[in-house]
């Protein structure tokens, strides 16, 4: 990555939860041009499917009020790839497990399909995380899942 672009400390970052109740990540940062003093507002969205949205206020990412991708939202998606290596899954991981073992938040607490859902984002970022990825997770609850994980 450019040496004049922001660290990965200095990008902003939100966890959405999407309309069919997946977790996408959005990503901004501020991405120096190449051949210029330019610097460019870089914004993306990222779901365990790939880019879902992304915008830069360059001439090319922004022609004609279109958000097409272009070169700057490329260390975006390497800004992605640094916090999955640098423990993200892990860390949210961990923090589930210790939530979900709380009187207040079991899966009680949860509907059937939400329950899924979760378990299919567990299940993405064990991976994501170095863990082995649960084939069969049908007849095991939250709790058995991240409890595979620690």
């Amino acid at each position: 990555m450019d040496s004049n672009s922001r660290d990965l400390i200095e990008t902003d970052g939100k966890l959405l939860e999407m309309k069919d109740g997946s977790v996408a990540i959005y990503l901004h940062n501020i991405i120096p041009a190449s051949m210029k003093a330019a610097k460019y507002n870089t914004y993306a969205v990222f779901s365990s499917q790939g880019l879902i949205a992304c915008k830069c206020n360059c001439q090319c990412g922004a022609a004609g009020g279109e958000a097409i991708v272009c070169v700057h939202i490329l260390p975006l998606i390497f800004q992605l790839t640094l916090l999955l290596v640098e423990g993200l899954a892990e860390n949210i991981l961990l923090e589930l497990c210790a939530r979900m073992n709380t009187p207040e938040t079991t899966e009680a607490h949860f509907q059937s399909n939400d329950i899924l859902n979760m378990k299919k984002n567990i299940n993405t970022l064990m991976t994501a995380a170095g863990g082995d990825s649960v084939v069969d997770f049908s007849d095991k609850t939250v709790t058995d899942i991240l409890s595979s994980f620690t």
